[in-house]
């Protein structure tokens, strides 16, 4: 079973005469903080488009830049990874992905790989098909990552040689090992010589109400739960963190720290880039 965001017709309103004084001091905090007064004083708009849309438009502009910097598990080095170089080499990845499925939006591919730079990269390229991915980890009771795959329906998987072991047991769909997609650039410096792709080999586009990934509940309760996030819902969390909670300062670097299967990932994998 999916969780998706429900919309209320008819909510409750509350006054704030009615709170608790502790509820009531916190409400009256939050109001006069000036710090905050813009998120309740003001209506911002976000726009309504695709996660995509966003790191293709950012990395046309940043094609140089360093886009990611960290260990590739399938070399063993530490790189520096441009936003021309990362564009590339999603683009190649979404190849691979297309070549193995023929329905995209709204259907899940699961991606299990270390936190590295190869996870951040395969999980554009499964968006750039359309398609939303499926964040796995290798310490993932065996029972609870084949929950995930059947659940969401997942019938393609990118993993690496060295995590497949992993996978045999509890998958039998489509595989692809990160492995056998060579980055385009060796060095940052040959990014300006990119030609940026044109995707012309993806036939699905998608819309802000189209899924973008899929993470699960704990299960505290039962069996995890899968929860649906739509681009719109990635975008406008980007954009709230961007222009309300975070200083521009804090946006140029981030730490990837966070477990993949966790909503914090997605803070912390998307924002900076």
């Amino acid at each position: 079973a999916h969780y998706q965001k429900q919309k209320t017709k008819n909510p409750t309103m509350v006054a704030p005469s009615t709170l608790s004084p502790i509820i009531q001091k916190q409400h009256e905090h939050l109001i006069q903080d000036p710090h905050l007064s813009k998120t309740v004083s003001t209506e911002l708009k976000f726009p309504d488009g695709t996660l995509t849309d966003m790191v293709i438009a950012s990395a046309k502009a940043n094609l140089t830049r360093a886009a990611i910097r960290g260990p590739r598990q399938s070399d063993k080095t530490y790189r520096e990874v441009s936003y021309g170089q990362f564009i590339q080499h999603a683009a190649k990845i979404s190849l691979a992905v297309a070549s193995k499925m023929t329905a995209f939006a709204d259907n899940f591919v699961g991606i299990l790989l270390p936190r590295d730079i190869e996870y951040v990269e395969s999980a554009m390229g499964v968006l750039l098909t359309g398609a939303a991915y499926l964040p796995l980890y290798e310490n993932l009771p065996p029972q609870r990552m084949q929950w995930y795959l059947e659940d969401s329906g997942a019938k393609v998987v990118i993993t690496s040689r060295k995590l497949h072991a992993l996978l045999a047991p509890i998958f039998h769909g489509q595989l692809i090992f990160i492995e056998d997609i060579q980055p385009t650039f060796e060095s940052a410096s040959t990014a300006s010589h990119a030609v940026f792709p044109s995707f012309s080999h993806l036939q699905t586009r998608v819309n802000a109400s189209n899924l973008a990934y899929m993470i699960y509940t704990s299960g505290t309760t039962g069996k995890p739960k899968g929860v649906e996030v739509e681009h719109r819902g990635v975008v406008n969390m980007l954009h709230h963190h961007a222009n309300v909670l975070l200083d521009q300062s804090d946006l140029q670097k981030s730490a990837l720290v966070a477990t993949l299967i966790f909503d914090s990932s997605i803070r912390e994998t998307w924002l900076p880039l």
